[in-house]
């Protein structure tokens, strides 16, 4: 099954043992291991990048705090994997079509999102 945009997941950490915070698919998986650029959720503190807030009203299950969209931090990543349902991805439940505008218009304006990865969208 394709992960395609609006996708979201967990990493485990293996050095941790924990789960990392949600992340989203928000490009269209190319190459042979599906690579998609991804963009985690995090806290709202005053010190993250406040370009797009989510709130639990947004409507995804994980949102159960305002947070925002961590673009400094965003990866590429192999997709193929996540579809493999291997130990270290945990697939959660995917954004509704508002949220991904949202997080796509917010990945266009921030300036934390890097400019090799804003070619991607």
């Amino acid at each position: 099954m394709p992960v395609l945009p609006g996708a979201s997941f967990q990493l485990h950490d293996s050095q941790s043992g924990e789960w990392t915070h949600l992340w989203f698919v928000i490009s269209a998986p190319s190459g042979p291991d599906g690579d998609a650029l991804c963009v985690n959720i995090t806290t709202n503190d005053p010190f993250n990048d406040r370009t797009c807030v989510l709130v639990p009203g947004d409507g995804h299950p994980a949102i159960r705090e305002d947070s925002v969209v961590a673009y400094g931090f965003a990866k590429i990543l192999p997709t193929a994997r996540l579809a493999a349902a291997t130990p270290a991805f945990v697939m959660q439940y995917p954004a509704n079509a508002s949220i991904l505008r949202k997080i796509l218009a917010g990945a266009k304006n921030s300036k934390h999102l890097a400019p090799k990865f804003k070619k991607l969208l």
